[in-house]
């Protein structure tokens, strides 16, 4: 009875590390995003360019932003929205930070107080 009790408690930290494990793998991807090099103020700037494109911007009109004390930057394009979905615009964001650079679609739907938010991401 001791021995089982020992080896299903070996196999359940197994399990435990196993699946820790394969958590960080499945994660370890974000450390190649360019934001996970982002600084406070480059993500302050790059959401007011976001904010600008979305309220001011025409489909197919770039928003470039940077920060010269990183050397962050991106570019914000908002494109024809595809959601179907009333006061909803699509933004395609393109990072550079370093070495790293990235780009994605993503669909952001207008609040009632004004705000954006975004509600999916289109890869």
């Amino acid at each position: 009875m001791k021995r089982s009790l020992t080896k299903i408690i070996l196999l359940s930290a197994g399990m435990l590390f196993a699946a820790q494990a394969v958590n960080a793998t499945n994660m370890k991807w974000l450390e190649y995003a360019p934001t996970s090099k982002f600084t406070q103020e480059d993500w302050d700037i790059a959401k007011a360019t976001a904010k600008k494109a979305l309220n001011e911007g025409k489909d197919g009109e770039d928003f470039s932003w940077s920060n010269a004390k990183s050397g962050n930057s991106g570019t914000i394009t908002p494109v024809k929205d595809t959601s179907g979905e009333s006061g909803c615009r699509d933004l395609k964001i393109q990072n550079t930070a370093g070495t790293l650079s990235g780009s994605a679609q993503y669909t952001f739907c207008k609040q009632a107080d004004g705000s954006w938010k975004t509600t999916q991401a289109k890869m």
